[in-house]
């Protein structure tokens, strides 16, 4: 059920709270609902994770006020860690 209104929220462009709070709740359902115990449920817990972490790099790939929250996040680690600047660049120009 979270996934599907995880996906019709992108989808229709819903709000970045609604988003956010349906990816982490799936988050934590995987966490709950899954055995840690065995390294079989370990793993399946792991790749399950990693699916959702690419589905949420996705979402904000498609929604746009995602996006711009993840490039001012970028922009506030870039200036405020020493370095070259690298992660500058990695940042589009607008």
């Amino acid at each position: 059920m979270i996934i599907v209104f995880a996906a019709g929220a992108v989808l229709m462009g819903a709000g970045v709270r609604i988003i956010l709070d349906s990816i982490i709740a799936l988050v934590f359902v995987i966490i709950e609902a899954n055995s840690w115990r065995t390294w079989k449920g370990g793993l399946t817990t792991f790749g399950e994770l990693v699916v959702t972490g690419g589905v949420g790099a996705l979402s904000v790939a498609v929604n746009h006020r995602l996006s711009s929250i993840a490039e001012l996040v970028l922009m506030v680690m870039a200036h405020s860690m020493p370095g070259c600047g690298s992660l500058l660049a990695l940042v589009p120009a607008r």
